[in-house]
């Protein structure tokens, strides 16, 4: 799994003009020919992309492009099986979604820069051409290492100061309770003195 809680987000790089038409009107029944074509030319998109290209139909709605940027490796390609298809069967539509694959992937380096300006980091998961033709690059960031020490070093310093505080009111507290015991204990100590006092007195008195 490449991305680890950052954020995602899908950046929609638009569709080859008429495509949804084409895909509209594809039959479901393809000929032995045109089966032989889309083998290989898949296998040419394997050798191209690598292990982590898969023909798959993801969902355009945010939570599909969460679960699915979650799952990726920084370069995934994900083509839906109709694009797939007419990618096979024309070489015009292979080379405008290869072209647009190819631009996500060459643009990470200058996303990265970007990131890197802002004090962020960009972690880019993987390219998805959905089935109604739209290509979506999938990416995340967030804070840099740098920055999550600096504020992860602040917040501990402000949690100790908060502890100290938090002793420093307590002791006063116990040193109060404490000076309040004792000077209820000479309160009492005079009282009884002063009985005493009275008692003794009232003793030595000559009886009428």
């Amino acid at each position: 799994m490449q991305i680890q809680g950052a954020a995602l987000q899908g950046t929609a790089f638009g569709a080859y003009p008429g495509i949804r038409d084409r895909v509209a009107g594809q039959s479901s029944f393809a000929s032995a020919a045109e089966a032989a074509r889309e083998t290989e030319y898949v296998q040419h998109l394997q050798s191209k992309y690598g292990a982590h290209f898969r023909v798959e139909s993801i969902p355009r709605d945010p939570d599909a492009l969460e679960r699915a940027g979650r799952a990726m490796h920084g370069d995934d390609v994900v083509i839906a099986p109709n694009i797939v298809s007419e990618m096979a069967r024309d070489p015009e539509v292979a080379a405008w979604y290869e072209g647009a694959i190819d631009h996500c992937f060459d643009m990470i380096p200058t996303y990265t820069a970007q990131a890197a300006a802002r004090g962020l980091t960009f972690e880019p998961c993987g390219v998805v051409v959905h089935d109604d033709g739209t290509v979506t690059f999938i990416c995340g960031g967030g804070d840099s290492p740098e920055r999550v020490a600096q504020v992860n070093a602040i917040n501990a310093a402000r949690d100790a100061k908060r502890a100290a505080q938090r002793r420093a009111q307590l002791e006063a507290a116990a040193e109060h309770a404490q000076e309040m015991r004792r000077l209820d204990h000479d309160r009492i100590l005079s009282e009884l003195t002063v009985m005493q006092v009275l008692v003794s007195a009232h003793s030595g008195t000559p009886s009428a």
